[in-house]
């Protein structure tokens, strides 16, 4: 019997979030262990063994333990039967990893790392929000969601991929706040994107709406 896939993580976590994403499109049956605390200096001891950056994900498939959540999903893709989440064509697939990278290097830092966190998580925590980071970030926002925009040019809403994975959590962060709503709902193709991709049952099981935020005014962006 083939041992069964285990995905160590933090259920909050985006990348965490892309993890299972990957492996309910493809109906992968797994274990899921909860390693808590975003600092990593608080992650339980043994997870420096499975990741020497004490960050999440890392996926286990029988003898074999990956980190890296862009290599874990792509394993994920190759490694089990159900739909392919990278397309064929060699344009389309480098469009996807295009989008990928410009998600982990771009827009994730800026809409969770700074964003969501200032005004989500400090909140929630009762730590103080630095308002003039907020307001300094907006605009580096907004210019996220147009090269967004302008990568959607040539890609169909048929069946998720790894792009879209990749995006969905960290943009369901963004749209909690009442400015990242205006700013994905002010893109076409952005907004047609988001009700699609929010559309999907899997989507809202596991990357679900949050309660309604309170906001400060950190949380709009200067006129």
């Amino acid at each position: 019997m083939t041992e069964r896939a285990v995905l160590y993580g933090y259920e909050g976590s985006t990348f965490t979030r892309m993890a299972r994403l990957a492996l309910a499109l493809k109906g992968v049956g797994y274990d899921f262990v909860e390693v808590a605390a975003w600092d990593g200096t608080r992650k339980i001891p043994e997870h420096r063994d499975r990741h020497p950056f004490a960050k999440v994900p890392v996926f286990r498939h029988g003898s074999f333990e990956i980190y890296e959540t862009s290599a874990i999903t792509r394993y994920i893709d190759e490694s089990f039967p159900g739909p392919a989440l990278q397309p064929a064509g060699a344009r389309e697939r480098a469009r996807m990893n295009q989008i990928v990278s410009v998600h982990d290097n771009y827009i994730q830092p800026c809409w969770v790392k700074v964003l969501a966190s200032e005004l989500i998580f400090n909140p929630l925590y009762g730590e103080a929000v630095d308002e003039e980071l907020v307001l300094r970030t907006w605009p580096e926002a907004r210019h996220a969601a147009g090269v967004l925009e302008g990568l959607f040019a040539d890609r169909t809403l048929e069946m998720p991929d790894l792009a879209d994975i990749q995006l969905v959590p960290t943009v369901r962060y963004f749209s909690q706040l009442s400015q990242g709503a205006k700013i994905i709902a002010g893109g076409q193709r952005l907004s047609a994107w988001w009700r699609w991709i929010e559309g999907q049952a899997l989507v809202r099981e596991i990357v679900p709406p949050m309660k309604p935020l309170v906001e400060t005014g950190a949380a709009e962006e200067e006129s």
